[in-house]
């Protein structure tokens, strides 16, 4: 095993080797790399003369055409060879590829064609299905295959051409499907016949090769076709004409994208929102609120040191309002539109409990907390002045607005000629969120939540794939990404549900954290508050 660190006990990673952030499986930490290659992307295309065939002829009806026309172009390679025309101490073996079909000289194509027309084999060898396919590709290898029907008045049609290759990807895009795997035996079984193959393994392989697939046992095809798979990927991958090989497989898709129109699924209607519940959930907003408003307003604040009163109030009005606004706009119940505000709301009371708990052992917590977002305040100021020298136009209108604006917030507390600027993650140099939440009990949810709710913020690839695309189906065009057209779920309940959780969690850390107990004869203090002073931010007024 490759140099590396465990990772820790109870991490789920297990079998995984930890070099610095990044986590490796088994599979990538062999002492020989594996490059992971799809037969469909890297092979498929230069199959598509021997799938074409066994497409028509399967290999269990025997031979037939393909067998017939095999055994002529290697012969017309030997004879190439014996007259110096193909270089090599040995004559090349023929496997029915389309780069082996472009290898043959000029003067054994003409021999090759005239030998099949003689037997009678030329529509078989060349079926008019396959000639539409390789017609709209012209520089495809091995073209002088079709060039008599060509000649004799071919109208090429891409619509045969799309139907014979959308069946050829469908049924041999995967070296582990039946189609392809009998191809990978005619390629294998060419190396054979030319005694250019030996295998170290157990030799019930080399007996039950002549007999497969007809004269088998499921045991031995299992063995068989396991074989030929391990067999076949490096013995094609490494040889002198793979170069030629993914030269054409390069060709052969970038040229769909041109030859055939996408397929998409079709977008499906949202579910109905349960304007029922978002009014029940509306309710409970404005409870939580007014239960709030009541603490905060009848709590002293300690005006010799504030503190901890401010950043406590700040954060868990952030967290109310935060939760408000997503329950009282339903379109926002989507991870697309909503996971940014539960991101919010669960860095909210991690940093909360956080600071709670160590409060006692670290009593300038609440300080450190402010003095963090005043100095990203300073840095943005000074940020924005350096731009301001370089702007002109409307950008330097809004950037002339914005700064007294950032001047007085920079100045509020302390002058900025005191205000440290820190770069750290976190407000907490040595601390990030992820250490906070195991600290406090929450790092399962922090990879359950806070995983992807940060990947929808952020719009890393996991993101982008699952929430914003779609991939194309049409079989040509290998599932590349196209924009999702379907609006965003908006009816996934879980949204307002984790906004409400998080906000009442940060109430009664407030609650907790200022011995705040709601007055008696009142409903957990609701009724305290005046009419004049309720809730400016009751989302059912935005609505």
């Amino acid at each position: 095993m490759a140099q590396g660190t465990e990772p820790k006990k109870r991490s789920p990673f297990k079998g995984h080797v930890q070099r610095g952030r990044r986590h490796i499986p088994p599979m990538r930490d062999l002492p020989v790399q594996i490059t992971l290659r799809e037969f469909r992307k890297v092979a498929l295309p230069d199959f598509l003369w021997l799938l074409t065939m066994l497409h028509a002829r399967p290999l269990s009806a025997g031979p037939g055409a393909t067998g017939r026309a095999l055994d002529l172009a290697q012969d017309a390679m030997k004879r190439a060879h014996a007259r110096g025309a193909v270089a090599g101490d040995l004559a090349p073996v023929f496997h029915g590829l389309l780069t082996d079909w472009e290898r043959v000289p000029k003067q054994e194509r003409a021999e090759v064609l005239a030998e099949f027309r003689r037997l009678g084999l030329y529509d078989d060898v060349v079926p008019e299905t396959f000639a539409h396919a390789l017609a709209v590709y012209p520089d495809a290898p091995g073209r002088w295959l079709i060039e008599p029907r060509l000649q004799d008045g071919l109208v090429v049609s891409l619509e045969e051409a799309e139907k014979l290759l959308w069946e050829l990807v469908r049924l041999g895009g995967s070296s582990h499907q039946p189609l392809a795997t009998h191809a990978i035996y005619l390629w294998i079984i060419a190396l054979v016949k030319m005694t250019r193959i030996e295998h170290g393994g157990e030799p019930v392989f080399i007996d039950i090769l002549p007999r497969y697939p007809n004269n088998v046992t499921d045991a031995e095809r299992g063995v068989a076709e396991s074989t030929l798979r391990a067999m076949f990927l490096p013995a094609f991958h490494n040889r002198p004409e793979a170069v030629e090989t993914l030269e054409w497989c390069r060709r052969f898709w970038r040229a769909n994208r041109a030859l055939f129109e996408c397929y998409r699924k079709e977008p499906e209607p949202p579910d109905p929102t349960d304007l029922e519940k978002v009014e029940i959930a509306v309710d409970r907003c404005v409870q939580l609120q007014r239960e709030f408003l009541v603490a905060a307003r009848d709590t002293d604040p300690d005006l010799w040191d504030s503190d901890r009163y401010d950043v406590l109030t700040g954060m868990t009005w952030r967290a109310i309002r935060m939760a408000s606004h997503l329950i009282g706009h339903p379109a926002q119940w989507s991870e697309e539109h909503g996971y940014p505000a539960i991101r919010g709301l669960f860095e909210t009371i991690v940093q909360m409990r956080w600071m709670l708990a160590v409060e006692e052992t670290r009593p300038d917590v609440w300080h450190e907390f402010k003095d963090y977002g005043r100095g990203r305040t300073k840095a943005l100021k000074l940020h924005t002045k350096e731009a301001l020298q370089k702007a002109t136009g409307k950008p330097k209108e809004i950037l002339e607005g914005l700064l007294p604006k950032l001047e007085e917030e920079v100045n509020r507390d302390i002058s900025e000629d005191f205000q440290d600027i820190s770069t750290a993650s976190t407000f907490i140099d040595d601390k990030s969120l992820f250490a906070m939440a195991e600290e406090v009990g929450m790092g399962d949810l922090y990879h359950s939540t806070m995983g992807p709710a940060s990947s929808a913020t952020h719009g890393d690839w996991s993101a982008l794939d699952d929430l914003f695309l779609d991939r194309c189906l049409h079989p040509l065009h290998g599932r590349h990404a196209i924009p999702r057209l379907e609006l965003a779920a908006e009816s996934d309940e879980r949204l307002p549900f984790l906004g409400e959780t998080f906000a009442r969690w940060a109430l009664d850390a407030y609650f907790k954290a200022i011995e705040y107990h709601p007055p008696a004869g009142s409903e957990n203090g609701a009724k305290s508050v005046p009419e004049e002073e309720a809730p400016a931010g009751d989302p059912r007024l935005d609505r």
